[in-house]
């Protein structure tokens, strides 16, 4: 194979889907995937289509932070990484931010919360409840729908989307910057890989220079890792899904829905819960059973029920008429990057083309980023 055979395989799109997205001819693309080698026009169209820096796509890596990252690199077990580009776009978004951004002389905030010295549970918890006094105002209550935009915001954060991967989110520590990387899936799922790549940070597992990158098994209730998944899927569902929150929405969603207080907990009110509070149905059923509102297991029951008889949790809220998700904004570009990446363009020091190709965002987003977001 090629080096952009492979990088086109590892996106998991069709030659259609490329040919669309890069304008060449389908059996142009069809021919790259098999091997054929490309022409320089050919590796720029895909690059401007598929928003990948071109490097990725040529296979041709910079000594200097791609081998630094590569060694550095940890996929979570189960997670076959071979063939795949993701660390190299990684290498190339730290790179280009590092000429963007400020050094900074001191670790971000997110870095410094007290770690747990047990990753268990009770830790978890503490820690969820940690962030939420510090980044939102002591609310031990309220559903973070904006959590990408809190954290977007903490001085020393760069959250980024990584499109087109196989990886569900990563993390790294570099610069006394934090790099977070989520992608783009179903909003509920991305808030959650979200809160779980900050775990990451708070724990501090990423100490060290360590790249983070993590697939679908090592997210969620049902998670397939081993203790340290464990925990930062546990600080994730408390963040998410504090006590008191919990609480108080089920006891005035059953005085609304005439619901007898000692009733078991059902699948509508579950349902309910996960829509307020942005997550999933299983997230939302694995945390009530960890508050011992259903017992263990049960949540998995319901919801192999729901699958077998309404084909989803979702499909069966909407046939019920439970108010829609509201919609999670992820920005193109998170604060300190933004508004240094907005003074860079203006004054000339970079090129919006090279951003767009770097950062792998279009002009159109940077245009938008910079009439939204005033200069500092």
């Amino acid at each position: 194979m090629t080096g952009i055979s492979k990088a086109l395989a590892s996106f998991r799109l069709s030659a259609e889907e490329i040919s669309k997205r890069s304008k060449l001819p389908v059996e142009r693309v069809r021919s790259l995937m098999a091997g054929e080698n490309p022409r320089l026009s050919d590796v720029q169209a895909l690059s401007v289509g598929l928003r990948v820096p071109r490097r990725v796509l040529s296979g041709r890596k910079r000594a200097s932070e791609a081998d630094t990252l590569g060694m550095a690199f940890r996929a979570m077990p189960g997670l076959d990484t071979r063939n795949d580009v993701t660390l190299e776009r990684v290498s190339a978004i730290v790179e280009a931010s590092f000429r963007i951004l400020p050094l900074r002389d001191a670790p971000s905030p997110l870095s410094i919360i007290e770690r747990p010295n047990k990753p268990d549970y009770g830790n978890a918890h503490q820690l969820a409840y940690q962030f939420r006094h510090r980044f939102l105002e002591s609310d031990l209550v309220s559903p973070i729908l904006n959590l990408p935009r809190i954290v977007g915001e903490i001085p020393g954060v760069i959250l980024s989307l990584l499109k087109e991967s196989r990886i569900e989110g990563a993390s790294l520590s570099k610069g006394n910057y934090v790099f977070i990387f989520v992608s783009p899936r179903f909003n509920a799922r991305m808030l959650f890989t979200l809160a779980h790549e900050v775990g990451h940070v708070l724990a501090g597992h990423i100490d060290g220079g360590a790249v983070v990158a993590e697939g679908a098994s090592s997210i969620g209730a049902s998670s397939k890792g081993g203790q340290r998944e464990h925990f930062v899927n546990a600080f994730a569902s408390c963040l998410l899904m504090p006590d008191e929150g919990v609480i108080g929405f089920l006891r005035i969603l059953r005085e609304q829905l005439k619901v007898p207080i000692a009733s078991p907990l059902g699948d509508i009110e579950i349902l309910y819960l996960a829509r307020f509070f942005g997550v999933s149905f299983e997230v939302a059923a694995h945390r009530c059973e960890d508050l011992h509102l259903l017992p263990a297991g049960g949540g998995s029951s319901i919801s192999q029920h729901l699958r077998l008889n309404h084909r989803s949790p979702e499909r069966r809220a909407v046939e019920v008429g439970i108010p829609a998700r509201q919609d999670i904004d992820f920005p193109a570009l998170s604060g300190d990057l933004a508004r240094s990446l907005i003074n860079k363009v203006a004054s000339g020091d970079i090129s919006a083309g090279w951003a767009s190709e770097m950062l792998g965002i279009s002009i159109t987003d940077i245009v938008r980023q910079n009439k939204r977001e005033p200069s500092i």
